[in-house]
């Protein structure tokens, strides 16, 4: 299995470390919903819509497929034309 943070080839990705931090802090702001109480921690966020946090979690979504993609396509390498010598051009 492969890290959240390296690409197809193992290489590491800011873009993917950095959605997949964003798609856990959406879920953590969703579950937390207008309040959480844990011991001192007194965190009252406000409530958060539903449809909000799927369309966040969708444009992640995207983003990251689309990074992934790119990440996965072969690396184009140009093609430079070859070009004779001019002691082999004509006179």
């Amino acid at each position: 299995m492969r890290l959240p943070w390296r690409n197809p080839h193992g290489a590491w990705s800011w873009t993917t470390l950095w959605l997949n931090i964003a798609c856990l802090v959406t879920v953590v702001r969703y579950a937390v919903g207008a309040e959480v109480v844990v011991g001192a921690l007194d965190w009252k966020p406000g409530e958060l819509d539903a449809g909000l946090v799927a369309s966040i979690l969708t444009t992640i979504g995207g983003l990251y497929w689309g990074r992934r993609w790119q990440e996965g396509q072969p690396t184009a390498v140009p093609v430079v034309p070859a070009v004779p010598a001019l002691a082999d051009a004509p006179a």
